[in-house]
């Protein structure tokens, strides 16, 4: 018996089922990103022919891609309107390196939360019309099991 390969859609829609509410419940969406969270890497510059060429360096890419793709699957269109203020709270989970002493329950070493929160620019389009909206951040870094991305989007009340 032959097996069909699984498409990237279907792999995504594996590690994230039905987490995801695209309709904001008491204005809040929840959304959780199974995957390992990626900071996003300083631009690198090279010389083609005598100029310079600035590019975002592979693993950024490739985990913007990731979630933005898996944002897209489950949710077509932003779930809030341009121009609306935003509040994003936001956890990442890491996976604990088995190196590291029982005594260390934190991830307090690189890389930074700042850089955590850069590479979800791949939100733009997506789950918000645009970043700009995002008036309020909160965020928080931590070792867990499985590596994971949660958010929380709400309208910001004036």
């Amino acid at each position: 018996m032959t097996r069909e390969p699984l498409t990237v859609s279907d792999a995504v829609r594996a590690l994230n089922p039905g987490v995801f509410q695209p309709k904001p419940v008491d204005g809040v969406v929840r959304l959780t990103i199974y995957t390992e969270p990626t900071p996003k890497g300083r631009p690198r510059i090279t010389v083609v022919n005598g100029h310079g060429r600035a590019y975002t360096p592979a693993a950024t890419r490739n985990a913007e891609a990731m979630i933005r793709y898996a944002v897209t699957e489950q949710c077509r269109t932003p779930p809030f309107a341009a121009g609306v203020p935003l509040k994003l709270t936001v956890w990442f989970y890491r996976t604990r390196p088995p190196s590291l002493p029982k005594r260390v329950t934190m991830p307090v070493a690189k890389p930074d939360l700042d850089n955590y929160i850069k590479c979800l620019d791949a939100l733009n389009g997506c789950l918000v019309v645009d970043d700009n909206a995002i008036c309020d951040i909160e965020a928080h870094k931590r070792f867990g099991s499985p590596p994971r991305i949660e958010m929380e989007l709400a309208q910001v009340d004036a």
